[in-house]
């Protein structure tokens, strides 16, 4: 078993967001300079003795129901007494929809029982296709919200003199992931030429109607 200083040694060097938790309160005991920033706050002692509740999210809601399924999980871990993954989706202090993956791993202490665990973070959001980064921004906001965010996230909210309708938009993302218009008319269960009918609007939108520019800017391998 590890000392207290070196599995806060370990979690301060991480370089992700990583935290060690109380097992009797769920209670924050330490935490790095990562998670501080993810969840806005200036530095990293400003987490103890505090609980997920005690924080403030952009989603009041969907804060409850996250900090209720980590203290499910943080459970899950004392009571089998063993590493457990979760990948879902996290909407951090700035408003930024991520895919995170979370391992927590039980602290036992000499008498074996769990007395804490450790919580280790990473962002797996750019492993998702632009269409399923989207929809991960469509779990937490509405569609207009969600499509000036991604423009946003795209680093082309500025190129569009008139905002793109949900349907182009993800026509626009199915481009940018290299998908063919035969592919993103099976895909959107619409008809080639409507595929053709949207690209042609998008350059109508774009200043400059230079739409191949702007997918040169974002376009990636699909995924």
């Amino acid at each position: 078993m590890k000392s207290d200083s070196q599995i806060i040694s370990a979690i301060e060097h991480y370089p992700h967001p990583a935290y060690l938790k109380a097992a009797d309160t769920d209670t924050f005991i330490a935490c790095n300079e990562h998670a501080a920033k993810r969840w806005g706050l200036s530095n990293a002692g400003e987490f103890v003795g505090r609980t997920l509740r005690d924080f403030s999210y952009v989603e009041t809601a969907w804060g409850r129901q996250h900090a209720e399924m980590i203290a499910g999980l943080d459970f899950r871990v004392r009571q089998e007494r063993k590493p457990l993954t979760s990948r879902h989706a996290f909407l951090d202090a700035n408003g930024d929809a991520q895919w995170v993956e979370l391992i927590k791993l039980p602290v036992l202490s000499r008498a074996d029982k769990v007395i804490a665990n450790v919580s280790y973070r990473r962002d797996l959001t750019q492993s998702l296709s632009y269409a399923e980064i989207y929809q991960l921004y469509r779990h937490f906001y509405n569609d207009r919200a969600a499509i000036n965010l991604m423009l946003m996230y795209l680093g082309i909210d500025s190129v569009f003199a008139t905002a793109p309708t949900e349907t182009q938009f993800r026509v626009l993302l199915a481009k940018a992931d290299r998908f063919s218009a035969k592919q993103t008319a099976k895909f959107m269960g619409i008809s080639h030429r409507t595929v053709e009918c949207h690209v042609e609007a998008l350059s109508n939108k774009v200043i400059d109607a230079d739409l191949q520019s702007v997918l040169a800017r974002i376009q990636r391998c699909a995924t």
